[in-house]
């Protein structure tokens, strides 16, 4: 493990953060407006991580997200953390990295319902737009996870067919991550198991 560097917090102004131009994380609006109601309700807790790059300028490593949303709120000043003790491969693999990483792992849906529904908070605004109507659209995912598959082995590909599904990109990250819990095979057994009780 290499030493921990002494991390200071020291304020810039939002306006002299300059983007990393190899950065792949996509913040579409909804995001942002997300964060920003975030920041409003709780106040910048997270600093933005930056470097010097070549012309001396703090470039974002990690917090491209927040940058954007603190301008939209019109905050001029942000707290930073400099990462200059990284070397150059490590500070652009670290920018994917952190990204992938809040994205690797989902949410004991039950504990955080309940513990939802004992805060007062505009969780919609927030981006829990998908627990905030549990028991509708949300609740048929949630059945599909802990209904009893089908025990017939699926068709093999020489007998099979393909569709494809168009989702709204706002549930883009759900549904990917439904997918990687659950696994494809079963998804597809509980939907033929869904359509011939239908008939």
């Amino acid at each position: 493990m290499r030493p921990m560097p002494k991390i200071e917090v020291t304020e810039l102004p939002v306006d002299e953060l300059v983007p990393y131009a190899n950065n792949a994380k996509e913040h579409p609006q909804k995001q942002i407006d997300e964060i920003a109601e975030s920041i409003s309700t709780f106040g910048n807790c997270d600093p933005i991580g930056v470097w010097h790059n070549e012309d001396g300028e703090p470039e974002i490593v990690e917090g491209h997200g927040r940058v954007l949303a603190l301008k939209k709120l019109g905050i001029t000043t942000a707290p930073v953390i400099y990462l200059d003790h990284l070397t150059d491969e490590q500070r652009r693999a670290y920018t994917h990295v952190h990204n992938q990483t809040t994205m690797s792992s989902g949410f004991d849906y039950d504990t955080l319902v309940a513990d939802m529904d004992n805060l007062n908070m505009d969780w919609e605004a927030l981006g829990f737009e998908e627990f905030c109507y549990k028991e509708s659209s949300f609740n048929a995912i949630e059945n599909l996870m802990n209904d009893k598959f089908a025990e017939n082995s699926l068709v093999s590909k020489k007998d099979s067919f393909s569709i494809t599904l168009v989702f709204p990109s706002d549930v883009k990250e759900l549904i990917n991550s439904y997918i990687k819990e659950v696994g494809k095979d079963e998804i597809v057994s509980n939907i033929i198991k869904e359509a011939q009780s239908w008939e």
